[in-house]
């Protein structure tokens, strides 16, 4: 997929500013989102991006799996969901196979199933459904949250850098903020409300961002922008779950499964609003966070949905949803299925207890 990327440029603010910063096909679709064809509907990756937990990163073993799987159907269908089950820990130090099953083909849908495999095992399962582009008589979506454009937001590395600024900051705390800007993420992050890292204050379990991927990719390969909020869905909006839990921290997160609804057409390097909540956290601790991400230009991309778990040596389960509105004029979100609905993921969480 990444061979097919067009580098037709649009004529919006961002394909302007893209002419001066480093092209987005060099950090992940040459790289991060790039597979290698062994076979007929087999492939591997080898460019792995790893967080500092040392693993995979969930996200791109999902971006990765639906490269695979959109390289056997037509050009003229695109995913418009996609369930992924992660069942084992990825190993960043080997490459990773990807299986693709020819699953069914019809006329207006085709259904793909990817095994994302090492050392002979899966440790992701992932179904991804496609279908033609064809416009709906019937169109309606929640309406978008009324927030601050991008432009008036500081990033996350800005925000650390203010508060590496503060005289008093332990050393400690200087620490861990220098680690977090030492990751090198192809992803740009403006918190609506940024967040007070060392303050012990419950809040609700609800987080609104700004987000799009780093450089340029545009206008010309649907599919890959796709693939690249795939990747973005699941990264770093995880500890919405928490907010109701001052002092306690997550020293470990896994996700469990995720699933994803694409709504609309949409660019990946334009902003994105994603509105992150989490719903419901317990059952031996279980949580289940949704996100909504709508495009500047204000219709629902995407839809995600992400349960995880979190122990204080017990598990925490919780479920995560995000809806993502895309930062233009126009918008056309709903939660179930509208046009783009992000990502809804479960994942299990590791949680220290209160410091408050």
């Amino acid at each position: 997929m990444a061979e097919k990327v067009s580098g037709e440029m649009s004529e919006d603010s961002s394909d302007s500013a893209a002419a001066v910063s480093q092209d987005l096909r060099s950090v992940l679709v040459t790289s991060v989102l790039n597979l290698e064809k062994l076979d007929k509907d087999l492939y591997r990756g080898t460019h792995h991006w790893v967080p500092r937990t040392r693993r995979l990163f969930g996200g791109q073993i999902i971006g990765q799996a639906l490269v695979a799987a959109a390289e056997s159907v037509g050009e003229n269908v695109l995913v418009h969901s996609l369930h992924c089950y992660f069942v084992r820990a990825g190993d960043p130090k080997v490459p990773v196979l990807y299986q693709v099953e020819r699953t069914r083909d019809g006329r207006s849908f085709s259904v793909r199933s990817v095994k994302a495999i090492q050392y002979g095992q899966p440790i992701l399962i992932c179904q991804a459904s496609f279908h033609s582009n064809q416009p709906s008589p019937l169109q309606h979506q929640f309406t978008m949250p009324s927030v601050p454009p991008p432009e008036d937001l500081l990033t996350g590395e800005e925000l650390i850098q203010l508060y590496l600024s503060k005289p008093d900051l332990a050393e400690k705390a200087k620490q861990g903020l220098n680690k977090l800007l030492a990751d090198e993420v192809p992803i740009e992050i403006k918190p609506v409300n940024p967040p007070d890292f060392y303050r012990c204050v419950a809040m609700e379990p609800k987080k609104l961002y700004w987000v799009r991927a780093k450089g340029h990719i545009g206008k010309g390969d649907m599919k890959l922008h796709c693939c690249v909020a795939a990747y973005v869905s699941d990264y770093s909006f995880l500890d919405t779950a928490l907010l109701p839990y001052p002092g306690q921290r997550a020293t470990f997160l896994a996700s469990l499964d995720h699933a994803m609804w694409f709504h609309n057409t949409f660019r990946a390097d334009e902003w994105m609003l994603y509105e992150t909540e989490s719903s419901w956290t317990g059952m031996d601790t279980y949580t289940y966070t949704h996100t909504h991400p709508l495009t500047h230009t204000h219709f629902s991309p995407t839809h995600t949905s992400h349960p995880l778990t979190l122990p204080t040596h017990s598990h925490t389960h919780t479920h995560i949803e995000r809806q993502v509105w895309t930062h233009r004029d126009t918008y056309t979100h709903a939660r179930g299925h509208a046009k783009l609905r992000a990502a809804a993921f479960q994942l299990v969480l590791c949680v220290s207890l209160p410091t408050c």
